[in-house]
């Protein structure tokens, strides 16, 4: 016989062990919403949804949702995002009608390809007011006639200015530079330069064979120079520009400076990437218009654009993208918390002092022991030459020498503790708190007896003379037991007499029959047993009577009112 529940159980969030739902061989009638059973012909569980029952199969395995992502250095991820259940990718597409973009189906490639033919090499027509003498002239001109600038030749990041040595480079662990501008490595700079290198050949290369030809040759014949190219102040050394460098010698350092991210040099290098393109558009132009004579100009070993960082004295230069100025951060809170900044050693010296003395500051007056002191010896002969607020030395030689003395004795003695008040680097003895550990006349000692009020404690009796109830305060002693409480001490009488009440009572009982209800109150004068009572509600089944789960509700005043969530009949008990 199932006991029936007519009230939602709530339990708290403790766990229900070992549930068992309903086994049937086929689903309930007149279902609810949320309800289950478990099927015993196909073993499987079941719920109602409102509608109809859905079957719970079990999974060997949760499958997991693949993530794509964009993987490789550099270059542009066609991935763009999962939206839903869709995984969205980016269309390959041409931005100019020198490429073209092919859905090669049979070989599920993507295709891309050059169109020479919409690379425009025209004749000389159109090619302005200059004659062949003039052209001539020019041609022989080795006065960098072409006006060559620091970005045709590769170094358009080289700021013209008096730069740093490679051998200014600071490895130093010590940092003893104390400088806003060390760099430590550009092996990390390298690495992504070689990367975006080859793919910028990849492109030169598909250009004319003619434009190749003519970047081949590194003849130099116009004698090009370091100043014609305005870099007239850049030193023939591996460089940094030389206002990196500081000269601040009180420095304490820290660092090998390390560059932390690639991120910045990327950025920068996109931008390069994309003026370079925009360099060789325009070279293929100005091929086009002077196709002739530019054609016997590229024949001529005296090319002046195949000049070379050799050549104009720039030879030991590493062609690389260099650190900008704007990217160092001399922020001592270094707020930007940034992959494109560099911070400096002073800042991050800033930094991490900063914190260390928020550390002193949080650690500064707790207790900390510093060891024994001699209290017949000056703090100087003691050792003591700075103290920091809290720290404290336990007496080990007696005496008052150090001007220390406690509250009561005035003298140090022995096991007493000596505590900093304070903080300073020239420690006096008005600075310290002492601590007197001596034993007082007035300490109640082990295996002894003391008078406490004209009261003696006999520890090895265990007694306290002359103790009466009287001596207790107002409402302590209990002479009737009347409303249980921790707060009293009942007499032997009291106990005796509410031991004897209690045996002497007898349990009540009501009943009463309940008639298609769901609920009702039966006040306490009508069952009469009392404000503490056990109530049970019982349902009337053929001719049995079941007990059923409902709400109860006793009050203080003894009232019993109870509920259950259908219309029952049957009988209430109530024992008191």
């Amino acid at each position: 016989m199932a006991k029936k529940v007519y009230v939602q159980l709530d339990l708290l969030k403790t766990a229900l062990l070992n549930l068992v739902i309903q086994n049937l061989a086929t689903a309930p009638a007149s279902p609810t919403a949320g309800q289950k059973y478990f099927n015993t012909t196909d073993n499987c569980e079941y719920y109602y949804n409102g509608s109809v029952w859905v079957k719970l199969e079990a999974q060997a395995t949760i499958p997991t949702i693949p993530t794509d992502v964009n993987i490789g250095t550099g270059g542009v991820g066609l991935f763009k995002q999962r939206n839903g259940n869709n995984n969205e990718f980016k269309s390959v597409k041409a931005a100019s009608t020198k490429v073209t973009v092919t859905d090669n189906t049979a070989n599920n490639t993507v295709d891309l390809d050059i169109v020479p033919a919409n690379i425009d090499h025209q004749t000389l027509s159109g090619a302005g007011s200059n004659n062949h003498a003039a052209i001539d002239s020019h041609l022989g001109n080795s006065s960098n006639p072409h006006s060559t600038t620091k970005t045709q030749v590769g170094l358009g990041s080289v700021d013209n200015v008096q730069q740093l040595p490679m051998s200014y480079l600071d490895t130093d662990t010590s940092l003893t530079a104390n400088s806003d501008v060390k760099v430590a490595s550009q092996k990390a700079v390298k690495t992504y330069v070689d990367a975006q290198n080859g793919s910028q050949n990849t492109t030169i290369s598909a250009n004319a064979t003619t434009m190749n030809n003519h970047i081949s040759n590194t003849s130099n014949p116009h004698a090009t120079t370091k100043a014609q190219v305005s870099l007239g102040n850049v030193d023939n050394v591996q460089q940094l520009p030389m206002s990196y460098l500081d000269t601040d010698g009180a420095f304490t350092a820290n660092s090998d400076a390390k560059v932390a991210s690639q991120k910045a040099t990327k950025t920068y290098m996109d931008g390069q990437v994309s003026t370079l393109n925009t360099t060789i558009s325009g070279i293929n132009t100005t091929v086009g218009a002077n196709q002739t004579t530019m054609n016997n100009h590229i024949s001529n070993t005296s090319n002046p654009h195949s000049t070379t960082k050799a050549q104009v004295s720039l030879g030991n230069v590493d062609n690389i993208q260099q650190l900008p100025l704007s990217y160092l951060d001399t922020d001592t809170a270094l707020a930007n918390n940034s992959d494109s900044k560099v911070a400096s050693q002073k800042a991050v010296k800033s930094y991490v002092d900063g914190k260390v003395a928020a550390i002193n500051t949080q650690i500064s007056g707790m207790l900390v022991y510093a060891g024994t002191i001699d209290g017949s010896k000056t703090l100087a002969a003691n050792g003591i030459t700075s103290i920091t607020k809290g720290q404290y030395w336990k007496v080990a030689v007696a005496g008052s020498a150090t001007g220390i003395t406690t509250p009561s004795s005035g003298d140090l003695g022995l096991g007493d503790q000596v505590i900093a008040n304070q903080t300073s680097a020239s420690p006096t003895a008005a600075m310290f708190d002492a601590i007197d550990n001596t034993e007082s006349a007035d300490l109640v000692k082990l295996a002894a007896s003391q008078t406490l009020t004209n009261k003696t404690i006999d520890a090895g009796n265990n007694t306290i003379s002359g103790l009466g109830t009287g001596n207790f305060g107002s409402g302590v002693i209990q002479t009737a037991i009347s409303s249980p409480t921790n707060s009293q001490i009942p007499t032997a009488l009291a106990v005796k007499n509410y031991a004897d009440n209690a045996a002497g009572a007898k349990s009540k009982k009501y009943t009463a029959a309940i008639s298609a209800a769901s609920t009702g109150t039966i006040g306490a004068a009508t069952h009469g047993c009392g404000t503490l009572c056990i109530v049970a509600v019982y349902e009337t089944v053929s001719t049995n009577l079941n007990q059923v789960e409902c709400d109860i509700v006793l009050n203080a005043s003894g009232d019993v009112t109870w509920t259950t969530s259908a219309t029952i009949s049957g009988q209430i008990v109530i024992v008191g």
